[in-house]
């Protein structure tokens, strides 16, 4: 059997492509951007009823730009916070003072329970604009809450850089998931993995920072300065770099 979509569009059974065309106008008026819309369609089936059009995601397609190329060096453990060669994005980053970290003692099982503590940081942040760096084990945004912090894009708008860490003996892939990861590209969000292999991070000095503001799993620290984020998209390679009065 072969079904044939054609009468929606070429017979306007619904006005299907006229909604679709508004609804693009509309959303690149907004983001600034051309986007990419995912939807679903509830047919009637009788002419008693209203066909549904449903919205499951707008995401906007940011163009490629100028890849510059960024000097990255080798990792310095007494001048660096995290050095990677798996990383995504490109560019410098030096206006973040904030981190968000979950505690090196965390236990996996918690996952569930952390997301609600992240979203609290977020929020928070993002009330007072100010963009932030987040640091966790295993995947960010996994559906799988053994493998990651099961946060959905709305928990964690705010973020800058996300920085993905090992989860003691376990090796897990990296998130790449496509909503979750998409949404990290379209906002322009630098993606760092700390694997042993091919990174590394200073977490020992961050855990000796004062902290503004601590949950059961997860803290807020404030940095004197801001810290210099540098991706090479180029390479695939970062490193964040600490500022004097940081150090």
């Amino acid at each position: 059997m072969v079904i044939d979509f054609g009468p929606i569009t070429q017979y306007d059974a619904i006005p299907l492509a006229k909604a679709l065309k508004l609804l693009l106008r509309i959303s690149e008026m907004t983001l600034g951007y051309p986007v990419e819309i995912e939807f679903a369609l509830n047919l009637s089936m009788t002419d008693s009823e209203k066909s549904e059009l449903v919205i499951l995601q707008i995401r906007s397609m940011v163009p490629p730009g100028r890849t510059s190329d960024i000097v990255i060096g080798d990792f310095n453990e007494d001048t660096d916070l995290c050095y990677s060669e798996n990383a995504l994005g490109n560019g410098i980053f030096d206006t973040i003072q904030d981190i968000v970290y979950v505690k090196p003692s965390f236990d996996m099982s918690n996952s569930p329970q952390v997301v609600g503590q992240v979203r609290s940081f977020n929020l928070k942040l993002m009330g007072e604009k100010k963009p932030y760096i987040l640091i966790g084990p295993g995947r960010w945004g996994s559906a799988d809450h053994w493998l990651g912090i099961p946060v959905i894009w709305s928990d964690i708008a705010g973020v800058k850089v996300i920085i993905e860490t090992p989860f003691k003996e376990r090796a897990i892939d990296p998130s790449q998931g496509s909503h979750f990861f998409h949404d990290l590209i379209s906002s322009q969000v630098g993606y760092i993995i700390t694997k042993e292999d091919k990174g590394n991070i200073s977490m020992k000095w961050l855990e000796s920072l004062p902290f503004v503001e601590e949950m059961p799993d997860v803290r807020h620290v404030r940095l004197l300065d801001p810290l210099e984020v540098r991706i090479d998209g180029k390479q695939g390679k970062a490193v964040i770099r600490l500022r004097k009065s940081n150090k």
